[in-house]
């Protein structure tokens, strides 16, 4: 979902600040040293001392920066004071080493890297992240990053970094991937909802043209991860866009609009549905369907089109419309049951036939492009 105008300028200005000196510097192996006993504690009990200590310096309106260098997996989640401005509550979190589950909700991060064990999994949830780094230059581990309704200032992907990644909600403005012919940052399975939202023009997002969305596609094509593919495509095509010629623009909106660049099967069905609504109203409230036989042709069921109330009018207009679709102007057969009163709604007719025929082909497009065979 595309964000408002005035969370992307408070957010853009947020992530291009200066990290500032956290209030408190923690390192989780010289933190437990502090705690009783610590040795004799489970992972999951240390890992919940270790959120409920961070949570305190945060309810405290503290600043912290957290260096997990052994193994995290606490029970409880972590959790920000709220998103009602933009202020730093953790300025800088580094998973160094060892298996991590950890959950992060409602944080402002400024600076998150992960590169933890192939077992990491990382659920972050409506949190505001200005960089977001996975793996580290020249390959890194394997994590699994579940992300939910979360804002990414600069995702920056390392090679062979991630194991599983998902991401519902939220958007990312920003992506820093190997090129094309490096090293893939993915090892396993890419999920993008469609409900996240990637920069279509470089106006008013810091993307840096169409590039960062084709080597991220190139990845995602070696993975033949189909639904990724072409949901990184519309947004390459946006971008695109900004450095083409009028008329390129022109088809490149008509193609946006009408099927979201052949990555949307649902657009051509409700522009389709939304057509045929329009011409059988139109038709309804002008009367403007008529026989086109005489009355004895009219048998059975097509009885009801003789019907001069009501009904008839409405059976007339709806029948009418949908043969505008099957048969625009008339052109594959003159057999028609009713016909346009005027010439002027028969030519308004053949013409919503013809782009009712644009939408079919587009609608068949997006459903092999979504399930051909590779």
């Amino acid at each position: 979902m595309k964000p408002s105008k005035k969370f992307r300028e408070a957010f853009i200005k947020w992530c291009a600040e200066k990290n500032e000196t956290p209030d408190v510097a923690l390192a989780f192996n010289k933190w437990t040293d502090s705690v009783e006993n610590w040795n004799k504690m489970s992972s999951v009990d240390l890992g919940n001392k270790f959120v409920e200590y961070i949570q305190q310096q945060i309810n405290n309106e503290k600043s912290i920066s957290i260096n997990v260098n052994m193994q995290w997996e606490p029970t409880q989640k972590l959790v920000g004071r709220g998103e009602g401005n933009f202020v730093a509550e953790l300025v800088h979190v580094d998973f160094v080493a060892g298996n991590h589950k950890i959950t992060f909700d409602n944080l402002n991060i400024k600076d998150l890297s992960i590169h933890g064990d192939p077992d990491s999994t990382i659920l972050i949830e409506n949190c505001r992240i200005s960089r977001l780094q996975l793996g580290i230059g020249g390959g890194g581990y394997n994590v699994n990053l579940v992300m939910r309704k979360s804002w990414v200032g600069n995702l920056v992907l390392c090679p062979k970094s991630i194991q599983h990644f998902e991401m519902t909600g939220g958007g990312i403005f920003n992506i820093d991937c190997p090129p094309p012919d490096g090293e893939n940052p993915f090892m396993g399975s890419v999920i993008f909802g469609r409900d996240v939202f990637l920069p279509r023009n470089t106006k008013h997002y810091p993307i840096e043209g169409p590039q960062p969305y084709r080597s991220l596609q190139a990845h995602l094509v070696k993975l033949e991860n189909g639904p990724a593919v072409s949901f990184v495509r519309a947004a390459e095509q946006a971008i695109e866009r900004e450095t083409d010629t009028r008329f390129n623009k022109l088809l490149s909106y008509l193609y946006q609009w009408f099927s979201n660049y052949g990555s949307s099967s649902l657009r051509p069905v409700v522009w389709l549905v939304s057509l045929l609504a329009f011409n059988a109203s139109l038709i309804y409230w002008i009367d403007g369907a008529t026989q086109a036989f005489p009355d004895k042709f009219y048998v059975g069921w097509r009885e009801g089109l003789l019907d001069i109330g009501a009904p008839g009018r409405a059976s007339r207009a709806v029948l009418l419309s949908f043969q505008s679709i099957v048969n625009p102007f008339g052109i594959f057969s003159a057999r028609a049951m009713v016909v346009a009163e005027t010439g002027l709604l028969n030519i308004w007719l053949g013409f919503s036939g013809l782009f009712s025929g644009v939408l079919i082909a587009l609608l068949i497009l997006a459903l092999r492009r979504r399930f051909k065979m590779r």
